[in-house]
């Protein structure tokens, strides 16, 4: 068996027409964000226990932040609704979803939110975004086994926001798959993906497409593309309009040398 292992340790150019010099990256703080106090998780009473709902449609309209959610809920993927200037903690819940692609979705547009996991885990479904985010930090979650693990694939305006701290293991097609494939009147801005680590996808690892000013930081892809179908077999995949910045990338794949593939579009990695 081949085995293909690549590390970035230093700046790489692919189809850009600037120098090195006219971008010095930010790193973000490695300090995870914790809402809550991890010493006293387990005496805290939750405003939402997945297992008592009546449906699967979620409205925090009338919920006053921050919002704690806990439980276990088996059944049709929970829609999440009205997340705007709310602060809100998955905290030791499962997703157990029967729906055919999602297990979380976040309905919008959605503005100053903040969504954190803690030990909460989406099975058999991934986290949808609908109708546009912006300005809001999405931490913590472990997706399993679904149909795309991240997806935000809507032509919305959208800026200012932040994934960070995803694992993702075994979605059937994309790992990550963060804006269209092709590139539109609407772009992505100025997005900061940090700590994402996405293994074992049918499609691509991470696909990323008509986004500027993107910063993608330690991010590691592994043995993804396992179907390999056509155009969908790399572990990274820069779609059109895509303006990407990868701060340590770290590839692994046992099974191809197709490691990142660049269509149409920009995109620097740096050490």
């Amino acid at each position: 068996m081949k085995f293909y292992y690549l590390i970035i340790t230093s700046f790489l150019l692919f189809n850009i027409q600037c120098e090195k010099k006219d971008y010095v990256p930010t790193i973000p703080d490695d300090k995870p964000i914790l809402p809550i106090d991890s010493t006293i998780v387990d005496t805290i009473v939750y405003d939402i226990d997945l297992s008592e709902l009546n449906n699967n449609y979620l409205d925090l309209n009338n919920y006053k932040t921050p919002i704690i959610i806990g439980g276990v809920w088996k059944g049709d993927r929970i829609v999440l609704k009205n997340g705007s200037n709310k602060e809100i903690t998955f905290l030791n819940a499962t997703i157990n979803s029967n729906h055919a692609e999602e297990a979380l979705v976040i309905s919008g547009p959605t503005h100053r939110m903040r969504l954190f996991a803690i030990n909460s885990t989406l099975n058999c479904g991934g986290l949808t975004i609908w109708k546009g985010i912006t300005q809001s930090l999405i931490d913590g979650f472990v997706i399993k086994d679904g149909h795309t693990g991240l997806k935000h694939s809507q032509e919305e305006e959208n800026y200012n926001d932040t994934i960070q701290n995803i694992t993702i293991q075994g979605s059937s097609f994309e790992g990550v798959y963060w804006g269209p494939y092709f590139d539109g009147s609407k772009r992505h801005n100025n997005v900061i993906f940090k700590n994402i680590n996405v293994e074992n996808s049918g499609w691509d690892d991470f696909q990323i497409g008509d986004c500027t000013k993107c910063d993608v930081y330690n991010l590691i892809v592994k043995n993804g593309a396992r179907k390999n179908e056509n155009l969908q077999n790399y572990l990274v995949t820069v779609n059109k309009g895509g303006d990407v910045r990868f701060h340590n990338l770290i590839m692994i794949n046992d099974h191809s040398e197709k490691l990142i593939q660049n269509i149409e579009s920009r995109f620097f990695i740096f050490k």
